[in-house]
């Protein structure tokens, strides 16, 4: 089904010309395409439309000085999902008339966000940085290069980008001393107590401690430089700037700045494997006083499961063909069942029902933390959105780079290797 690439309109669907493979009106409004998939509930059809309008606005700035640019199928998920605001004159991903932006600097700032998605799920399991499944994902330094005013013209624009990336690279205080296990374990030591040792969802006793900004991202001069070296896409997709928080997860001058018990939760070893593998996330709600205790504020949470998507690759495709089946893959987000199989476990939430989505749970959190409380969990909610609305919803290790190979073999021998590693390590298994 072919886009319009002109503005649309709210006028009657114009049905147009008849494709004679599919006998579908391929000259649909894009907003009655994304009605007639998705309803309201998912995506609003006006919504549909800013975002699909933007995503044509960045690819022609972009295309202003590389005119073989076009939008991969992630940039557009990038779109879909990004906050509103971002998307808006001002914000971080809009390229319209008056844009000052540079296009190189707009397509950098695209190009960061699945990567930074890629980059938290890689953290949000420590283990993870050990296991051939996920090497791809983990960050290699830069080779050192000369100036960018040095680089000869002979060797082209590539070299040229390579050199700014390396002097424009984050770099945090070399002299800065790693977190110490003994502090994390002090701070989670707390989160057991204000949690008093049991699943926030579950009720369950002697639970994990799910870290909501993982504990490696920000532990060491080595993991503050590479989330540093990505942060910017935060702000893109979520509208916070990781730099610029309270006790900010991303800092030059300074590490552990989230290794506190706010930035934690005590959840049952079984959910915990679905959180880590992006089976599910937390979604902000609202806080209020805590009647309880005059020194927290209650933050009020509502958990869903994600829905199992095909994958999408990283490499250039024609997205206008493919929007509409993103609009139609975000209603699939509505009151998700639980994975299929269960290969984890079922849960059941404190009242002894099955775990479903829209439950909600009330957490603690002293007052002078919120800010950062909150904050981290609309960060988890953007990022854990962005890898099930890839298709890596339970296999989060297949947003690939976009030189990385994308054959289902190459993926099934990936998901075959981590099968084996768990199996190996903890006796738990993993469906793909």
């Amino acid at each position: 089904m072919n886009i319009p690439t002109e503005p649309m309109d709210t006028g009657p669907m114009d049905t147009g010309p008849m494709d004679t493979e599919s006998d579908t009106p391929f000259a649909l409004r894009l907003h009655r395409v994304a009605a007639s998939f998705i309803g309201s509930s998912a995506l609003p059809a006006h919504e549909a439309d800013e975002r699909y309008q933007c995503a044509l606005e960045l690819e022609k700035h972009i295309q202003r000085t590389n005119k073989k640019f076009h939008l991969r199928l992630d940039h557009a998920v990038a779109i879909m999902l990004a906050d509103l605001q971002q998307l808006k004159k001002g914000g971080r991903l809009w390229a319209g008339p008056s844009c000052r932006v540079p296009p190189y600097l707009m397509g950098k700032r695209l190009d960061a966000i699945s990567p930074l998605c890629r980059h938290y799920m890689l953290h949000l399991d420590p283990k993870n940085l050990v296991l051939p499944i996920w090497r791809h994902a983990v960050p290699v330094p830069l080779e050192p290069q000369p100036s960018p005013e040095d680089v000869p013209w002979d060797h082209g624009v590539e070299a040229y980008k390579k050199a700014m990336a390396y002097h424009t690279r984050f770099r945090t205080k070399s002299d800065l001393q790693s977190v110490t296990l003994d502090k994390q374990r002090m701070e989670e030591a707390e989160c057991r107590k204000r949690d008093e040792n049991k699943c926030v969802v579950t009720g369950e006793l002697n639970p994990r401690i799910f870290w909501i900004i993982p504990a490696t991202w920000n532990d060491t001069v080595e993991n503050m430089n590479a989330t540093g070296d990505l942060h910017s896409a935060c702000l893109a997709l979520t509208g916070i700037d990781l730099l610029d928080e309270p006790n900010p997860p991303c800092s030059a001058l300074e590490l552990g700045t989230t290794h506190k018990s706010w930035n934690m939760l005590c959840i049952d070893p079984v959910l915990y494997n679905y959180l880590i593998d992006g089976w599910c996330a937390f979604k902000y709600l609202f806080h209020e006083e805590d009647n309880d205790n005059s020194n927290n504020v209650k933050v009020t949470l509502e958990f869903h499961w994600m829905p199992k998507l095909a994958p999408i690759f990283i490499k250039e495709m024609d997205f206008r063909a493919n929007w509409a089946t993103l609009c139609k893959s975000m209603g699939q987000f509505d009151d998700c069942r639980p994975p299929h199989g269960l290969e984890y476990g079922q849960l059941k939430d404190k009242s002894g029902d099955l775990l479903e989505s829209g439950y909600r749970i009330d957490i603690p959190v002293p007052r002078q933390y919120v800010h950062q409380f909150v904050s981290g969990i609309k960060v988890h909610w953007a990022f854990i959105r962005f890898i099930a609305l890839f298709g890596a919803a339970g296999r989060p290790w297949v947003v690939l780079d976009d030189d990385a190979a994308s054959e289902e073999g190459h993926l099934l021998e990936m998901a075959g290797n981590l099968l084996e590693e768990r199996e190996g390590s903890s006796g738990e298994r993993m469906v793909v």
